[in-house]
């Protein structure tokens, strides 16, 4: 059997005005970096709310995290003069292009795959009462009232208490 480090990089190639850029794709820490970096990503994500091509609709409402993407799948994450050039420079073809090679390897199944079946893993974890085990149970209506009243504080001497000299 094979092991997870004798597999080796996944790279791509895209040409980009006449030039040769190597591409792979992005680990999930990147891809949450991304999301942690970018409210608008964020809420891509929760609204869902890419249609048709969804390449092109991340490009459109959201090129910094793109720009980011493109560093970063690149070899040059977090590298500012690479993503300034990939957000400044680079044609919206170019960019989809790049992204397109970039999201292919990190999402094999398509990204849409990938959020929907994230979404239905947390809708199951929720099922299984993971979510509701972190939560405190309410009280309940059944609680017997106490016998004695709670006297306030100060009118009690602690235990500990030293006696006064005079």
């Amino acid at each position: 059997m094979v092991s997870l480090v004798d597999i080796g990089p996944l790279r791509d190639k895209v040409t980009i005005r006449n030039q040769v850029v190597e591409t792979q794709g992005a680990s999930a820490a990147v891809i949450f970096e991304l999301l942690a970096d970018s409210d608008e990503l964020r809420r891509i994500f929760a609204e869902r709310s890419l249609e048709g091509d969804m390449v092109m609709s991340l490009i459109q409402k959201a090129p910094l995290a793109i720009a980011q993407l493109i560093a970063a799948g690149t070899g040059k994450m977090g590298d500012a003069p690479t993503i300034e050039y990939a957000f400044r420079e680079l044609t919206a073809g170019e960019q989809y292009d790049l992204v397109k090679s970039i999201l292919g390897m990190t999402f094999p199944r398509g990204l849409r795959s990938f959020v929907e079946e994230l979404t239905a893993l947390a809708r199951r974890a929720e099922e299984r009462g993971w979510v509701q085990g972190t939560r405190s149970p309410a009280p309940s209506s059944a609680a017997p009232v106490p016998d004695t009243a709670s006297t306030s504080a100060g009118d009690t001497p602690q235990d500990s208490s030293l006696p006064t000299q005079s």
